[in-house]
């Protein structure tokens, strides 16, 4: 069995930093349950994967996948494995995570099965995370002080020329204008 979801969160926050440290932010959160410990482990080494090949192959972001200390383990996780992005201000950050939650939230809540031999048995849990905050991770890799250039998978369109006229006699001369920068940015390519 498997619940996802995308949820909106809040905590509190002293100081805020768009898309990093929100009061509110989106998430998408999964839920798996299993029925053996292997595939509880396999799942949450399988999504740190995912959010690995996603940071790479469609953010073009070069991130550092590998599993957090037992300090840094999620509450009640046997192991929580991290996908960190450095930062041009040399830091990291954590952009998604998946945790490998063995029983102990099963016990806890009495999520239960039936098995093969008849018997109830707790579920094995894992559950993965990425949110706005890997939104943060992409404008900060690929932007700067002069701006955000994303990557062509994220955005295909790099460039869209919008004229805009108020009166009908405005119309030829914006026009022009338009499509003279369509020509300048197509020649450089």
């Amino acid at each position: 069995m498997n619940m996802m979801q995308w949820a909106n969160g809040t905590r509190w926050e002293m100081r805020t930093k768009l898309f990093i440290r929100t009061l509110e932010f989106l998430w998408q959160e999964g839920h798996p349950a299993h029925a053996i410990p292997e595939e509880a482990e396999n799942e949450a080494i399988q999504m740190i994967d995912i959010y690995t090949k996603f940071a790479y192959e469609q953010a073009a972001i070069s991130v550092i996948a590998g599993r957090k200390s037992k300090v840094e383990t999620f509450v009640g996780a046997n192991k929580t494995y991290t996908i960190e992005v450095m930062m041009g201000y040399k830091k990291a950050l954590q952009a998604g995570t998946s945790h490998n939650l063995v029983q102990s939230f099963s016990r806890a809540f009495g999520t239960q099965f039936l098995d093969e031999t008849g018997q109830m048995q707790h579920v094995w849990r894992t559950s993965s995370v990425i949110s706005t905050r890997f939104v943060g991770g992409i404008i900060m890799t690929h932007g700067d002080d002069a701006g955000l250039m994303l990557p062509p998978r994220l955005a295909p369109i790099q460039v869209l020329i919008v004229p805009i006229w108020k009166k009908d006699e405005e119309k030829v001369v914006v026009l022009n204008a338009a499509f003279s920068v369509k020509e300048v940015l197509r020649t450089a390519g």
